[in-house]
């Protein structure tokens, strides 16, 4: 049911997405994102588990990569289509490596309550959608 709702949905709700300013779509992310981590720990503290709150890393995860998408979008425009395979092979290489440090300074970094879980994950997948694509046309221009 969830995914029809979702293919019935999507082309109407991204139509009108589209026509909103970025800040708006960046308030709109903020917002939404915010909402699922604060609503879902409070309605369901219970499915928590495992000691970590999946709320906070849903919410956390979804804002830094719609605000990260907004903004790559906008601002960096990194188009992998246009490299050739080696230059693929060559940022897929690149990516991990600098994933893996970010993630293991980050998660060495920031510890803690269930904020600061919402805010590793916001890092991360800003990481992720804007700082690598933006690494990624700066080497691919030389």
């Amino acid at each position: 049911i969830i995914l029809i709702a979702f293919l019935y949905l999507e082309p109407i709700i991204s139509e009108k997405i589209n026509l909103l300013s970025l800040s708006m779509k960046l308030i709109l992310a903020i917002v939404v994102s915010v909402l699922l981590a604060v609503i879902g720990t409070l309605l369901f503290p219970e499915f928590a588990g495992y000691g970590v709150n999946i709320y906070a890393v849903s919410g956390g995860s979804l804002l830094g990569l719609s605000v990260g998408y907004f903004l790559e979008g906008e601002y960096v425009k990194y188009e992998p289509s246009e490299l050739n395979s080696k230059q693929k092979v060559i940022n897929l290489t690149v990516g991990i490596v600098l994933l893996l440090i970010f993630l293991v300074f980050i998660y060495g970094l920031i510890t803690g309550s269930d904020i600061l879980l919402f805010i590793q994950n916001v890092i991360l997948s800003l990481i992720i959608t804007l700082l690598i694509p933006f690494i990624f046309s700066k080497i691919n221009r030389s």
